[in-house]
């Protein structure tokens, strides 16, 4: 932390310093650089969490997180041996889950010297050539920092987080990494070459975490486009990943383990999906983390298509007005989302209901957007004022007589049911509390 920005610091803990005291789990006992993050007298109030809390947060981390961004190898991962870069955001996001209000103050002065310094490396990284491995870190880095900022609002619109989503995602797609189809392809045999089943697997667990962070990378714009109601920065149509491989694969602890994964019938190598193959694959091989990626890509097409088709439709207009999925209809790209969406529940729906019950969620909150214009149900719940919500009820009152607007509570009462029956384990992923959100405002 000593390399981070002080100008940041002292800024972020002007902002946060008021009405914020840090809990006994954090103000502790201090490590030995504790002393050195509050030399200056700006931030003296902050105290760096020991060892011992740090080590938890990890385990919170792993714990609590890790099930909705997996793409770390937890089995080969060692806390001494990995960048300093990755391991403070992971123990930023460990210490807000084990506790929220005694972390505020070390989580929100860090944070945004640790956002300033990533784009730093993002900007280095745009000048001069970079190695793969570096990339690689730093768009991980990226991505840990704005997982943690979706924890917090205010810190998921604050400028330098948007400003690093833009920049991350544009560096990726600027290195070709949504375009598995332009490169060599996954020869395993080139893998194995020369190597033991342990080094096989390690070789292996290094090529499933950089498949895994690509998924990262489109899920973060995913969550972004749609919350800052803008376009996605990635070019949709050109999308083809290599799908991650199954979770008993990649959470296999030993070689052994993997190995006997492998022989029962997860393949350790998965196909390409894109939109260019329809994003259809054959359903064993979709599970887990991989139909998260095939729902988050559909989203980015919604997203997309919501920019480009709904932006000219003033949600204060009196009348009825056609759904998304109507407008969607009329056009030559759009047109396609809706049958995806009921081809993939056709295809995929014995994997929805036996993975996590967040991929259905995020499932029907799609559904749900194509059935109702949420901007209208939102100024009509009062986000542009009185006068603005009358004539937005106008509209709904229209809407809430059709069919879609059966299909749309339908949806919406989905969500909640399965929403009520998550485990803690399950996570809450990005999307979920968007979708109870919007399911409360439409039913």
């Amino acid at each position: 932390c000593d390399s981070l920005s002080e100008p940041s610091r002292r800024m972020s803990a002007a902002v946060y310093s008021e009405n914020t005291k840090d809990a006994p789990i954090i103000s502790g006992s201090m490590s030995s650089s504790s002393s050195r993050s509050c030399a200056s007298d700006d931030s003296s109030y902050i105290s760096f969490p020991s060892r011992e809390v740090l080590d938890m947060s990890l385990d919170f981390y792993f714990r609590r997180f890790h099930i909705l961004m997996p793409f770390i190898h937890r089995p080969t991962f060692t806390a001494k041996l990995a960048p300093s870069s990755l391991i403070l955001p992971m123990c930023m996001i460990g210490l807000t889950i084990l506790d929220p209000e005694g972390a505020k103050t070390f989580v929100s002065v860090h944070f945004a010297s640790a956002v300033e310094k990533c784009r730093a490396e993002l900007a280095l990284s745009a000048v001069r050539p970079c190695e793969p491995l570096e990339m690689l870190r730093t768009l991980a880095c990226s991505v840990l920092l704005l997982g943690l900022a979706k924890m917090n609002p205010e810190r998921a619109h604050d400028e330098g987080t948007q400003l690093l989503y833009l920049e991350a995602v544009s560096m990726a797609q600027r290195h070709g990494l949504f375009k598995s189809q332009d490169g060599e392809g996954l020869d395993i045999a080139r893998l194995r070459a020369g190597q033991n089943n342990e080094g096989f697997w390690k070789t292996w667990a290094r090529v499933e975490s950089a498949k895994r962070l690509v998924v990262g990378l489109i899920t973060i714009d995913s969550f972004f486009a749609h919350i800052l109601v803008t376009n996605p920065v990635i070019e949709v149509e050109t999308i083809c990943l290599i799908l991650p491989c199954a979770a008993t694969l990649f959470e296999a602890s030993t070689a052994e383990n993997w190995v006997k994964a492998g022989s029962v019938g997860a393949p350790i190598v998965a196909p390409l999906v894109g939109m260019r193959t329809g994003l259809d694959v054959h359903p064993p091989i979709v599970s887990g983390f991989g139909m998260h990626s095939i729902l988050a890509i559909i989203w980015l097409c919604i997203s997309q298509a919501r920019h480009r088709l709904l932006q000219g439709y003033l949600p204060t207009e009196s009348g009825p007005t056609a759904t998304p999925c109507e407008v969607y209809a009329k056009d030559s790209e759009a047109k396609s989302i809706g049958p995806l969406l009921v081809n993939v529940f056709e295809r995929y729906g014995q994997a929805f209901h036996s993975n996590n019950p967040n991929y259905v969620t995020l499932w029907h909150s799609m559904c749900m957007s194509l059935t109702v214009d949420l901007r209208v149900i939102e100024v009509a719940a009062g986000r542009r004022g009185a006068d603005w919500a009358r004539t937005a009820m106008h509209r709904v009152s229209l809407w809430a007589q059709s069919r879609m607007a059966r299909r749309a509570c339908i949806h919406a009462a989905q969500i909640f049911l399965i929403m009520s029956r998550r485990k803690i384990s399950d996570g809450t992923m990005f999307h979920s509390e968007i979708a109870l959100f919007n399911s409360a405002l439409v039913l």
